[in-house]
């Protein structure tokens, strides 16, 4: 696991939380890669899209409004390994958790994408082999879970493509791996918090 400080938290103790309590890191949250929380997927299978088999940062630092919310992370990860990110609010999980998306760009160091920099990928090609899940999904329109799943497989498509079995094949599989086949008729406004962030990670 990797633990990040807060750029805004120098005077809280590393050894416990805000308050100076000892055991403050057992109470901070998780983030997990590929499992809960913002994920991002790393897929095994490949469906017409490849695989990411690796994905890392070097020095990569993040300024925002003048502010350095990210500082120097190198980070590196592999198919099929799970990593938990620890610290404080603030501290920079979600920050680096985008710019490992290719969602910001690192305005000093790099990010790779299988040895190689992932600015020199398509958003498509990115899309194809990393998955984001925000810590919150915003889902206002009466879509059924399974339009939403769908949804996943535009990047795998042509613009004007139509669904094809290997499509309805793949979200077949990523409902069931997540436990939501049962709720693929649903309206995602209708579904608990829980059941959502399910979806979004099937999708």
């Amino acid at each position: 696991s990797y633990s990040l400080r807060s750029s805004g938290a120098d005077a809280a103790s590393t050894d416990g939380d805000s308050f100076g309590r000892g055991d403050g890191l057992n109470r901070r949250p998780y983030l997990y890669l590929a499992v809960v929380a913002q994920v991002m997927g790393i897929r095994r299978r490949s469906w017409n899209g490849g695989t990411m088999n690796t994905l890392a940062t070097k020095n990569a630092s993040i300024l925002r409004n003048g502010r350095c919310i990210l500082r120097a992370a190198t980070v590196s990860l592999t198919s099929g390994q799970l990593l938990s990110i620890v610290g404080p609010n603030g501290s920079g999980k979600s920050t680096l958790l985008r710019t490992l998306a290719g969602l910001w760009q690192a305005g000093e160091g790099e990010v790779l994408l299988n040895g190689q920099p992932i600015k020199t990928f398509s958003r498509r090609d990115v899309a194809k082999r990393i998955a984001f899940v925000p810590q919150e999904a915003l889902m206002d329109f009466s879509f059924t879970v399974a339009e939403i799943v769908a949804m996943g497989r535009h990047p795998h498509r042509g613009r004007f493509s139509r669904e094809s079995s290997s499509d309805r094949e793949a979200v077949e599989d990523a409902l069931e791996r997540c436990d939501i086949a049962h709720l693929r008729d649903r309206l995602v406004t209708t579904l608990s918090g829980g059941e959502r962030q399910r979806v979004v990670i099937a999708r």
